[in-house]
């Protein structure tokens, strides 16, 4: 037990040090772990936003061929 006091205060500059770095290791991590996860929403959201503009190019697809069919079809009626 005395060696290991003694240990402690011999190396009290180190031990400060080493604390000291692990503190900031601890703080970079966390904010990795925020970067990370608001990399995982806007992966998240973008997949949303790829949804919506595949929904569009269908519609898109879809009213292109049938405007033209539509309005054939009026012309047929109002002669």
């Amino acid at each position: 037990m005395k060696e290991h006091i003694q240990y402690i205060i011999d190396h009290a500059d180190e031990i400060v040090k080493l604390l000291k770095v692990k503190a900031q290791v601890s703080e970079v991590k966390s904010i990795m772990l925020e970067n990370i996860d608001k990399t995982i929403e806007r992966g998240e959201n973008l997949t949303v936003l790829n949804d919506k503009a595949e929904d569009l190019r269908y519609s898109y697809a879809e009213l292109k061929s049938y405007v033209p069919h539509r309005l054939q079809k009026l012309k047929g009626e109002t002669n």
